[in-house]
């Protein structure tokens, strides 16, 4: 199971934050943070409130599982400079669930090979995506 990859998964939605860490197909972490409790006082979700809940709860959420797992990610910084990958952490948008269909498609992308888009690609949130090619 140790040569099987590591995945760390960020999830963000309107009211939560989580982080599940997972080894081939062996969940060994997750932990949740809520901001339910924040939004209630509004009468429903606030979008500037979740961004700010997002940004305050995912370092300690993600440590939470870290240390759950009993995983660390000391030197993965180097390891990814290393390897020619860029890390960025953009402020969470509005709508995080695109970030998760973008990781998807990353992680068919980069193992084929496929050089990465541009920053400022446009999209086109109609154009269908049914076949990943190198």
């Amino acid at each position: 199971m140790a040569d099987e990859p590591l995945i760390l998964g960020i999830e963000t939605s309107c009211d939560e934050s989580g982080v599940g860490i997972v080894r081939g197909h062996t969940l060994l972490a997750d932990a949740l943070a809520s901001s339910v409790d924040q939004h209630a006082r509004f009468g429903g979700v606030v979008p500037e409130v979740a961004s700010r809940a997002h940004l305050e709860a995912i370092v300690p959420t993600m440590q939470r599982a870290l240390t759950e797992a009993g995983v660390t990610l000391a030197g993965w910084p180097g390891w990814a400079a290393r390897h020619g990958i860029r890390v960025r952490v953009p402020r969470p948008g509005l709508c995080t669930d695109n970030g998760a269909m973008v990781a998807a498609l990353g992680s068919h992308l980069v193992p084929s090979g496929v050089a990465p888009s541009r920053l400022d690609l446009p999209a086109d949130s109609a154009m269908p995506l049914t076949t990943v090619s190198a």
